[in-house]
């Protein structure tokens, strides 16, 4: 929520900075609203429920399951859960559980995610960052277009820096309707990602949120994503 925050302001003042001014700071402002807008429909993702398989180029596919205020992360062979009580790394017939002290979950198991998913995939937080620092760059442009990805009406848009030095590298980003991420191909702080949705559902069975009963729990201070 703090990023879609972020993204909102800078429209405001990329729209307010652009008025009478023509040109540049037109332009500018014209790629802050369209920026703005995707973030707003992305930053919707969180208070979702919904089922999504994505492909990940040079890697195995990930599984994300959300239903508020639990939410899941899954390769092939390991899982990362969250609820609001514990967290979990399952691996085989064991699941490592240490208490969720976190006030963002996003943020504080970014590397936990990032241990499951691989180095390819992107999570909806990091496009969101991507997004409000793109916002800021006079050289950045926006061109939009229309897909549709795993059944699903995505619009998207193609980012490209012209000259800003703070600005990030180009990426294309494609945000579903309802606000889920359908794609995204370009760089992140964690290297090249490059996913795209596959299957989507709508509905997710609460089960599905829970470490397998058959598990072994293993109580620990922290956990660690599967070496």
């Amino acid at each position: 929520m703090r990023s879609r925050l972020i993204v909102v302001v800078v429209v405001l003042a990329a729209v307010s900075s652009g008025c009478g001014l023509g040109g540049q700071s037109e332009r500018f402002a014209d790629t802050a609203q369209v920026l703005g807008q995707f973030a707003d429909r992305l930053g919707q993702s969180a208070d979702l429920t919904y089922a999504a398989e994505y492909r990940v180029s040079g890697g195995d596919n990930v599984t994300v399951l959300r239903r508020p205020p639990k939410a899941l992360f899954a390769n092939p062979s390991a899982s990362f859960i969250v609820t609001p009580e514990y967290v979990y790394v399952c691996e085989k017939d064991t699941c490592q559980r240490a208490v969720n002290n976190a006030r963002d979950s996003g943020t504080a198991y970014a590397d936990v995610v990032a241990g499951i998913t691989g180095p390819g995939f992107v999570t909806p937080q990091t496009v969101l960052g991507l997004i409000a620092a793109a916002a800021f760059g006079p050289g950045t442009r926006a061109e939009t277009s229309e897909r549709t990805i795993a059944g699903e009406s995505s619009s998207c848009a193609d980012v490209t820096n012209h000259g800003a030095e703070d600005a990030p590298p180009d990426f294309t980003v494609c945000v579903t309707g309802a606000g889920v991420l359908a794609s995204f191909r370009g760089t992140t702080p964690r290297g090249r990602a490059d996913i795209e949705l596959v299957q989507f559902s709508s509905t997710v069975d609460e089960i599905a949120l829970d470490p397998p009963h058959t598990a072994t729990i293993v109580d620990v201070t922290a956990v660690e994503p599967p070496r």
